[in-house]
């Protein structure tokens, strides 16, 4: 799997570099995406979005994630903490994708995408 974040171009993804980018504001940016290095459109991401929280760092995230590029995209019904992104993370690095199960999702049609919304019925 690889890593990139708005400060540090595309690299191989270690739990050490993850645990990393996501405590540390200035190096990582404004966003971080964990991705499969068959298919680039299959990540884990986040952003800091601070404009939704009133401009401050809140310390949370937006989380996010689409398992390909005929997928949907999900989002995190609410912002995520840093320990939550941190296990959200690594576990998908190890593969494990139970992670999920601890927030809900909100399904989102991608542009191209021919999959149809769950909870909307859109295409």
């Amino acid at each position: 799997m690889k890593v990139e974040c708005e400060n540090l171009s595309e690299r191989e993804a270690t739990p050490k570099l993850i645990r990393e980018l996501i405590r540390d504001d200035a190096r990582r940016g404004e966003f971080m995406i964990l991705m499969q290095d068959a298919d680039e459109e299959a990540f884990v991401q986040i952003a800091g979005d601070y404009d939704d929280v009133g401009g401050v760092n809140d310390g949370c995230f937006d989380l996010e994630y689409r398992d390909g590029e005929s997928s949907l995209l999900y989002h995190a019904d609410r912002r995520a903490t840093a320990d939550e992104v941190e296990q959200a993370f690594l576990s998908e690095l190890r593969g494990d994708r139970s992670w999920r199960s601890r927030f809900e999702w909100k399904a989102e049609k991608v542009a191209g995408s021919t999959k149809e919304c769950a909870s909307c019925g859109a295409r």
